[in-house]
């Protein structure tokens, strides 16, 4: 005879059941995340390159002898090769974007090297205000990408601590 305490065999091949589709609901789950943070990734790729070119551009009209290039990290992080012919530097993608962006509002401001200042009008405060919502747009849009990278970081950690305590690794240490 069983003991009345002991789980019978519907029970646990109904808690089986449970937790095999609470695992696949998962596992979709971190596939989709996975989709999407591949596809935010390659976006970021994509405005960066864009951006890569625009600063080369910029650099040949105003004389700078400084170009770009994409480049990866050792870790396979998105840089930013800066040729000046001195020094060759890496440097992260985001802070090529800052960078980007303070030396298009400088040479905007202050109008073209080697352009005629003459009959060069200054900018319009329309024009100017719509230069910091694209550059408010921007932080924000850098903003949530170092969200999500977090929130990706955050999830695998917590997996690995729930790993590492599942195989009886004490973290609270």
């Amino acid at each position: 005879m069983r003991p009345t305490s002991a789980p019978s065999a519907r029970h646990t091949s109904i808690s089986q059941a449970y937790l095999k589709q609470a695992a696949h609901i998962k596992r979709s789950r971190e596939r989709a995340f996975a989709t999407e943070l591949f596809q935010e990734k390659a976006d970021f790729e994509k405005k960066i390159a864009l951006k890569i070119n625009q600063g080369n551009k910029l650099m040949r009209r105003l004389n700078i002898p400084k170009s770009f290039q994409p480049a990866r990290s050792r870790d396979d992080f998105l840089m930013v090769r800066v040729l000046d012919p001195p020094l060759d530097r890496l440097i992260p993608a985001d802070t090529f974007h800052i960078l980007f962006h303070l030396t298009s509002a400088n040479s905007s401001s202050s109008g073209h090297v080697g352009d005629d200042d003459e009959g060069h009008e200054p900018p319009k405060a329309s024009k100017i205000a719509t230069a910091r919502l694209q550059s408010k747009k921007d932080i924000q849009d850098g903003l949530r990408m170092v969200l999500k990278s977090t929130i990706e970081l955050t999830a695998i950690l917590q997996e690995q601590l729930f790993e590492l305590q599942r195989k009886g690794w004490n973290a609270s240490n």
